[in-house]
């Protein structure tokens, strides 16, 4: 069996949350709601509880990958399988497609996020 090696980030060691929220450090979670149609290059998303996102974690949903882009404070998805502005099916070994722009996403499942930062 292969193994899996993780490597600690060196600045975080092992503090208790205590410590950590003395610093200014916090954890938020929460819902999105996707906006009415998505936009190339993710929907906006305010993240103004923080003053530097360290982290952002959106587990899939609904057939859809999520990815936060911290540069532009977006949510990007992604899908495989089906192109929804085309229905053309895509290869089963492709790689995951942003969702297309101006695809009505309101109907879509609310997802669960839990973010970190200072």
């Amino acid at each position: 069996m292969a193994a899996l090696t993780i490597t600690w980030d060196s600045t975080q060691g092992n503090k208790s949350m205590a410590a950590a929220q003395a610093r200014g450090f916090g954890i938020q979670a929460g819902t999105i709601a996707l906006g009415s149609t998505y936009a190339t290059g993710g929907l906006s998303v305010n993240m103004s509880r923080f003053a530097s996102v360290q982290f952002v974690s959106i587990p899939p949903a609904s057939g859809l990958v999520f990815e936060y882009d911290y540069t532009n404070e977006k949510v990007r998805c992604f899908e495989a399988g089906t192109t929804s502005a085309t229905n053309t099916v895509l290869a089963a070994n492709s790689t995951l497609q942003e969702v297309a722009s101006d695809i009505i996403v309101d109907s879509w499942v609310a997802v669960r996020f839990l973010a970190w930062g200072t």
